[in-house]
């Protein structure tokens, strides 16, 4: 609805390739006016309104069935939805105030995309830490054990380091000292995103491996049955893969569609 415009422009241009495609995606419009444009702004800010309270459900449902699991005491817990729900608004905030720091690099857009991650990465980070903290307080072995892995475990280089340092203190510094510049704010988004993989790892990893079978030790010893998880190379390229498919995805859309200004080469004639 929002390139609709553009994509009747652009299909009725002799000089550019693809024609056909453009007059597709506008839905067979070939004339636009000043009464179309203000019926899809309505309708876009409709499907806006109506995509928060989808959002709020999309976000909430995978937690809740991590909580329904009562043997992972970590996972069912009265926080946990509303800690997915803020990571899922800081890392889908920070994605976008990376694209609009690179692509629109007015003030007044990444500026109010700034404060907002910001304060997003703010609120995440002080649920956080009740959640650690009463998780400790609780004082079930399982929890704490979970817990002190991420904290204290071989692998705890990947909550200090990645997660609260490169994505947490170094994006929250560049945020608040130097709010108005472009580029540190898209150092922030870019930080936050690159590094948030530390807590999906944090939130699935240490809980599968804080869990024990009673008695385990008298069935048999094979490697399968080994707590200690390590993801493996196949496991980081099909993960590399989906990524480089979404930014692949991604450019193509940029190159194709009337997404971005002129200057950033949205107008430009395909070829």
């Amino acid at each position: 609805m929002l390139l609709r415009e553009k994509l009747v422009l652009w299909s009725r241009d002799p000089e550019r390739k693809g024609r056909g495609i453009y007059r597709t995606l506008a839905l067979g419009r070939t004339e636009y006016s000043d009464a179309d444009r203000e019926r899809d702004r309505k309708i876009v800010r409709l499907l806006a309104l109506v995509s928060i309270p989808v959002g709020f459900v999309f976000f909430a449902v995978p937690s809740a069935m991590f909580t329904d699991m009562l043997g992972r005491p970590h996972w069912s817990s009265a926080i946990l939805p509303i800690s997915y729900m803020f990571a899922s608004y800081l890392s889908g905030c920070a994605l976008v105030t990376l694209l609009a720091s690179v692509y629109h690099p007015q003030e007044a857009v990444f500026g109010f995309l700034g404060r907002l991650l910001r304060g997003f990465l703010i609120l995440f980070l002080l649920i956080e830490f009740i959640q650690i903290f009463f998780g400790y307080r609780t004082d079930n072995p399982v929890a704490v054990a979970a817990l002190s892995l991420i904290t204290k475990g071989p692998n705890a280089w990947i909550f200090w380091g990645v997660h609260l340092l490169l994505g947490s203190i170094v994006p929250l510094y560049l945020l608040t000292a130097r709010p108005r510049d472009a580029r540190a704010v898209a150092w922030a988004g870019f930080l936050i995103v690159i590094t948030f993989v530390a807590v999906r790892y944090n939130a699935v990893v240490p809980e599968l491996m804080a869990y024990d079978l009673e008695k385990r030790d008298l069935f048999f010893i094979h490697r399968r049955l080994s707590q200690a998880y390590v993801p493996n190379l196949y496991e980081w390229l099909v993960s590399l893969w989906v990524v480089s498919l979404g930014i692949v995805v991604f450019l193509l859309g940029t190159r194709w569609l009337p997404v971005t200004p002129a200057e950033k080469g949205g107008e430009q004639h395909a070829s």
